[in-house]
């Protein structure tokens, strides 16, 4: 093959970084070597069409046509042809978990993209009894898993944690395949960063002091055991019908207002004219109380 400026240069399916020929063929990603044998990049090609490539003796890449939303490989597996899809963040590692798997496996473009790449290929992707993230493990390999767990329901979703090393592929040029196996078995259910779900973080919550939120309770003691409802909390109301959960609800509804107003009084300018009478300020409480009934707050 010869291109414009008279250089030859032919395409072979080779093997290196710890990952086989067979899977470079696989993936139809072949290695471009040039008139002296040479091995100068190799091409990933996405299934829109275009073709990144990796040049072989600096760490650069560049695009062949249009680089657009996708997942690299997508095309090589079947809907729901396992019960299982991988994503990682980057083309050697989709290649480096396919070998030790055997399981559909695909790349985001770059972390920056993972969560368009993956709202592109969403369909497919849920096509999947699960969706492990094996992405790296810095912080915008957390922001790109952060991104494309929030596209499905969380507990699809497995976070593959890899440990000391940066990526997938750097367990294959250690000829630690089976460690990576295991790994990817013992990944545990993606959850969020703002989650406490651990023993520890429990605890640590547990120990800090409690702030009083808004006494919103009809109940001094139970705003007493409960320290009010704090900003952030999420409270359930459950009870039988008829007992009376529409009151309660008015009455911490009808509290929060009293205490929002009695906060923004505090911060009125001084008044140029007579202040209304007590009569007619509990009048205009009540109205607003009232058209508030229908509003839905969250606390």
């Amino acid at each position: 093959m010869t291109n414009g400026n008279e250089f030859e240069y032919s395409y072979e399916f080779l093997g290196r970084r710890g990952i086989a020929a067979e899977t470079f063929r696989y993936f139809g990603c072949p290695t471009k070597i040039d008139s002296s044998g040479k091995p100068v990049s190799v091409g990933f090609h996405y299934p829109n069409g275009a073709t990144k490539v990796r040049l072989l003796d600096k760490k650069e890449f560049f695009w062949v046509g249009k680089s657009e939303p996708g997942l690299f490989g997508r095309d090589k597996f079947t809907a729901g042809s396992n019960r299982y899809v991988t994503i990682t963040e980057g083309e050697y590692d989709a290649l480096s978990l396919f070998q030790v798997l055997r399981s559909p496996v695909v790349s985001v473009r770059s972390s920056s993209t993972g969560g368009l790449d993956a709202a592109m290929d969403r369909s497919w992707l849920n096509s999947f009894e699960r969706v492990y993230l094996a992405l790296d493990d810095d912080t915008p390999g957390r922001e790109c898993a952060r991104e494309i767990a929030r596209l499905f329901d969380y507990n699809k979703v497995y976070l593959v944690r890899l440990g000391d090393r940066k990526d997938a592929n750097a367990f294959l040029q250690e000829g630690l395949d089976e460690e990576l196996r295991n790994i990817w078995r013992n990944s545990k259910k993606y959850v969020p960063v703002d989650v406490k779900s651990s023993i520890e973080e429990f605890e640590k919550e547990l120990s800090k002091p409690l702030e009083w939120g808004i006494p919103a309770y009809p109940s001094r003691v139970l705003n007493e055991m409960t320290y009010g409802i704090r900003k952030g909390e999420m409270v359930l109301v459950t009870a039988p019908e008829g007992v009376g959960k529409t009151e309660f609800m008015h009455s911490i509804e009808f509290n929060i207002l009293k205490e929002t107003i009695r906060k923004c009084r505090s911060h009125l300018p001084r008044r140029t004219q007579p202040a209304s009478s007590p009569s007619s300020r509990r009048n205009s409480i009540t109205k607003t109380c009232a058209s508030t009934r229908q509003r839905r707050y969250k606390c």
